[in-house]
């Protein structure tokens, strides 16, 4: 009886370290929506530097971390935000990104971006450029949500992005 409970101790004790691996291992790494976004702002970044005479600067993602502390992340960051949400006010809709031709958002709800957002995610762009992507939530909703910050590396610094 006595090895049962040993080996029983030992099989859970491994579970439980697999478990945690497995936990650490999800949470550094971005969700789909923080890599579409991000991919979306490049395409935007890209389109409207078109007209350049050199094409080898094209921008792209060069690291997407999570924020350690998205409290930290209030109104007065944002310069503008890109979603196309049904439920916050943003500033333009992502839908626009690809296209390089920014207008004020058609699409986006009825209320303000609840701040602050539950979870973080800092992107480096090659141009050396930092944006944010964030998910907002209230009692009912959650979006993800992009924002262009007012000055990227203070911000990044503030929210605790080692990027």
């Amino acid at each position: 009886m006595r090895r049962l409970w040993v080996l029983l101790a030992v099989t859970l004790a491994f579970i439980s370290v697999i478990v945690a691996l497995e936990l650490v291992a999800s949470n550094s790494q971005p969700p789909g929506d923080v890599r579409s976004a991000a991919q979306q702002y490049v395409q935007y970044v890209n389109a409207s530097q078109q007209d350049s005479a050199n094409q080898q600067d094209s921008a792209s993602v060069q690291g997407i971390v999570r924020a350690a502390r998205p409290q930290a992340f209030t109104p007065d960051t944002s310069k503008a935000s890109f979603a196309d949400s049904a439920y916050y006010r943003t500033t333009y809709g992502r839908q626009d990104l690809a296209s390089g031709r920014l207008a004020v958002s058609t699409l986006s709800g009825p209320r303000p971006i609840p701040y602050p957002p539950k979870e973080l995610w800092c992107v480096q762009l090659s141009d050396g450029q930092i944006i944010f992507v964030a998910q907002h939530r209230d009692l009912y909703n959650a979006d993800w949500i992009l924002h262009e910050p007012v000055d990227g590396t203070e911000s990044a610094q503030k929210v605790g992005c080692n990027l």
